[in-house]
């Protein structure tokens, strides 16, 4: 697999797809498939917001030597955060 096609696959359209099954009303058992992917969910957006800083094409979303220990601590603490739940 190569980056992008992971870039697309661990995104934030993939988890809010997760988030619309799990709440979905229509299907009740489609719902009940997803009902324990809420750890994917958060993984997947923490990917993208990994994905979207490595990436940044304007300044205020890119990485520079001024704001990276800022965007590194708080990704580091949301994916500690994530995986010790």
């Amino acid at each position: 697999m190569n980056v992008s096609l992971a870039a697309q696959v661990l995104s934030k359209s993939v988890a809010d797809l997760f988030r619309y099954y799990i709440t979905q009303t229509e299907d009740a058992a489609l719902a009940l498939r997803f009902k324990d992917t809420e750890g994917t969910e958060e993984i997947f957006r923490l990917i993208n917001d990994v994905f979207d800083i490595m990436n940044g094409r304007c300044r205020k979303d890119a990485i520079s030597r001024d704001d990276w220990e800022g965007k590194k601590r708080r990704t580091v603490q949301n994916f500690i955060a994530i995986m010790s739940k």
